[in-house]
């Protein structure tokens, strides 16, 4: 059995994949939030709003994290539901 079917690197990609797109999540998570407290602290003093930097900061961390969530969903449907051309692709793997 060759180690590298097409199924495998499938796989392997879309985990890969995901767990980069969630490590870049987190890591864009904590920049955005270290960069608010940093704003929020130097506007206590006084009445102006957050910055627009970090409203568009924001967007796109809650853009990512969709992202991320949705394909987390999709590696799990994919595990439990096996669909056709999933289950063709894995049909060689357990003889």
């Amino acid at each position: 059995m060759p180690l590298l079917k097409a199924a495998h690197v499938l796989s392997a990609a879309v985990v890969f994949g995901t767990g980069l797109g969630i490590a870049f999540f987190t890591w864009f998570g904590c920049r955005a939030s270290i960069r608010a407290g940093d704003s929020a602290s130097s506007e206590v003093a006084s009445t102006a709003a957050l910055e627009p930097g970090f409203h568009r900061m924001f967007r796109w961390w809650f853009a990512l994290g969709t992202l991320a969530f949705a394909a987390v969903i999709a590696i799990y449907w994919l595990m439990l539901a096996k669909p056709l051309p999933v289950a063709v692709l894995f049909a060689g793997i357990h003889r």
